[in-house]
């Protein structure tokens, strides 16, 4: 069942390679074991991993997903090949979970929770802001909309995933002054938050986000 997931991963772009080789890395482990429950983690991978590679949104969105990392994509990648691009953006994420990672914004330290009544809250240490949300007709685009304490910010990003993994991509300089923004009421350095402002200029014709997953 690996080698035949593998193959549907001809002619992919390089958006969806890195969660398609998480996804094929998990189907491995699971097929070694040889609990009950190894057959139900199979076929939910196998669904993922062809949701991935076909662009279909197997996407249940209501619920608590939590931040794994920073998402990184090209917005044009005609200048460059699918390999330099993956390069690139692997180089990029990892400048920006830097300079995250310095204000405590790890892996596993903040998480957001989507209600089927479209609202949502999000949690970064011991500061949660709150908010409306609402997708477009496909699914694949949502706009968050937060509340008071964010001075009603809004929003726009585009999502991709699975049904236990997520990225929602947004503009860089949209995600840079949005974090700028959330940094400043969880009381962090005023010089980080200049610093990730700053690198919006650095990162145009991109889209930044987060990795998410439940």
């Amino acid at each position: 069942m690996i080698l035949a997931a593998a193959f549907l991963l001809m002619g992919t772009g390089t958006k969806a390679d890195a969660q398609i080789s998480n996804l094929l890395n998990k189907l491995k482990g699971s097929s070694s074991s040889s609990s009950s429950s190894s057959s139900s983690d199979i076929l939910n991978t196998i669904s993922d991993v062809v949701s991935a590679v076909t662009g279909s949104s197997n996407i249940s969105l209501p619920g608590t997903w939590t931040y794994q990392g920073v998402a990184l994509s090209l917005e044009s990648e005609s200048t460059l090949s699918s390999l330099a691009g993956s390069v690139v953006s692997s180089s990029l994420e990892n400048q920006v979970d830097e300079y995250l990672e310095k204000v405590g914004l790890t892996a596993g330290a903040a998480t957001i929770t989507f209600e089927e009544d479209e609202t949502f809250s999000a949690t970064l240490g011991k500061t949660t802001s709150s908010g409306t949300y609402s997708l477009n007709e496909d699914g694949d685009r949502i706009t968050m909309k937060f509340g008071q304490k964010l001075n009603y910010l809004s929003i726009s990003g585009d999502l991709s995933g699975s049904s236990s993994s997520l990225e929602i991509l947004f503009e860089a300089d949209k995600f840079f002054d949005t974090m700028q923004s959330i940094l400043s009421i969880v009381g962090s350095q005023n010089s980080i938050a200049s610093t990730l402002s700053s690198l919006s200029e650095n990162y145009d014709g991109m889209q930044i986000g987060v990795q998410l997953t439940k």
